[in-house]
């Protein structure tokens, strides 16, 4: 797997391994991947899948996030500003 690469003047805060679940016809289903979290961004990388980032999303795009318990798991929600 590479090495998720930093933008000039980037700082990474934070990084951990989950899933993140991605709408495939009337359903979602699960990826496992690693998210990264710098002080520009928010990046998601599946692990099995070579290329670019599954997820790109700048800071100024979240609104928020919520986290809620699901059996013995975490879930985590990012919300987004939609733009109008």
């Amino acid at each position: 797997m590479a090495k998720f690469q930093l933008n000039p003047g980037e700082t990474r805060i934070g990084s951990g391994m989950m899933s993140i679940y991605l709408k495939q016809g009337l359903s979602k289903k699960p990826f496992q991947g690693n998210i990264y979290i710098t002080n520009q961004r928010a990046c998601f990388k599946i692990s099995m899948m070579p290329g670019a980032l599954d997820m790109d999303l700048p800071l100024e795009n979240i609104k928020g996030f919520s986290v809620s318990g699901v059996a013995i798991f975490t879930q985590v929600t990012i919300h987004r500003n939609c733009p109008i």
